[in-house]
């Protein structure tokens, strides 16, 4: 299990209809782990898949903040490196 933060923005494409977010998590030591997903993977990803809110409600506050340009981090979340990799987040190596 590692902690960190867990950080959601929304990617601009104006060439899309789809919107598309970007998700990254930090954990302590630096490690990163990010994926592009759709609004629909979003809710299923933060409620299900990696458990991190607890109502479809907690996910409509985070996507207000999100979709208004602000973004939207949570901080101190503790995951397994497995659920991150299973939700379809990819690993990012530290440069150097």
């Amino acid at each position: 299990m590692v902690n960190g933060s867990l950080t959601i923005q929304k990617l601009s494409n104006l060439s899309s209809s789809v919107a598309l977010y970007q998700v990254l998590f930090e954990d302590l030591a630096g490690n990163l782990f990010a994926g592009s997903i759709s609004r629909d993977e979003l809710d299923r990803l933060l409620l299900r898949d990696l458990g991190v809110v607890e109502s479809a409600e907690d996910v409509s506050e985070i996507l207000g903040c999100v979709d208004a340009g602000t973004g939207s981090t949570l901080e101190n979340v503790t995951l397994s490196e497995q659920d991150l990799v299973g939700a379809g987040l990819h690993y990012l190596p530290q440069a150097g």
